[in-house]
C-alpha cells in the first residue's frame, strides 16, 4: 500500500509539472499587469481594443474625414511612433541584434497584433522578410465582410519599421506590404 500511495504521488507530481510548464507556454511574454486598468507589455502601456468595431470605425472615420492617402498616412506614422523598442531596450528586455527583432515581433504579435513570423532577416542591412496570416487591420477587413482594393496594414508596416529603424540604427528604410488578408489574398 506504501508503494501505491508514493507511486501514485510522483504520478501527480509529474502531472502537476508538466501542467505548470503548458501554462508557461501559454503566457504572453514581456507582459504584465501592473494595477486595474493596466496592462504593461515590454516596458510600454499598452490597452486591449475592439478591432472589428473600434478600429475598424476609427479607420474608416479619418478615411472619410481626411480621404485614402491621410488616413492611411496617420495609421502608419502611428504606427511608427512606437515607444515599446526604446523602453525594451532600456529595460534590456531586447537587444540590437537579429534576436532582439525577433523578440520585438513576437512580443507584438503575442500582443494580439497577428501572428507575424519572420522568415528572414539581416539587422545590419535592415532587411526583414515578414509574413502574417492574420494581422488585426485585415482581420478587421473580413470581421466586417469588407475587401479592400490595396494592403490596409498601414499600422502594422509603421510599427515593423519603427523595430528596424530602431534596432539597426539605420534611416532611409522603407516597410512594403505585398499581400493582405484586408484585400482578399
Amino acid at each position: 500500500d506504501i508503494f501505491k500511495h508514493i507511486f501514485k504521488r510522483q504520478r501527480t507530481e509529474e502531472q502537476l509539472r508538466k501542467a505548470l510548464e503548458e501554462l508557461k507556454k501559454a503566457q504572453i511574454k514581456f507582459t504584465t499587469k501592473k494595477a486595474r486598468g493596466w496592462i504593461d507589455v515590454g516596458g510600454t502601456r499598452m490597452a486591449l481594443v475592439d478591432i472589428p468595431g473600434c478600429w475598424y470605425g476609427i479607420n474608416n472615420l479619418v478615411d472619410l474625414l481626411a480621404g485614402k492617402e491621410t488616413s492611411r498616412r496617420v495609421m502608419f506614422e502611428s504606427g511608427n511612433n512606437e515607444r515599446f523598442t526604446l523602453s525594451a531596450l532600456q529595460s534590456g528586455f531586447i537587444t540590437r541584434s537579429n534576436q532582439g527583432f525577433l523578440a520585438a515581433v513576437d512580443c507584438y504579435s503575442e500582443a494580439g497584433f497577428g501572428d507575424f513570423k519572420v522568415k528572414e532577416i539581416d539587422l545590419n542591412k535592415g532587411y526583414v522578410l515578414i509574413t502574417c496570416k492574420d494581422s488585426f487591420e485585415g482581420w478587421s477587413f473580413v470581421a466586417n465582410k469588407e475587401t479592400a482594393k490595396e494592403p490596409v496594414c498601414d499600422y502594422s508596416r509603421g510599427v515593423l519599421l519603427s523595430f528596424m529603424q530602431k534596432l539597426s540604427k539605420l534611416k532611409n528604410l522603407n516597410c512594403v506590404e505585398t499581400q493582405c488578408l484586408g484585400n482578399g489574398a
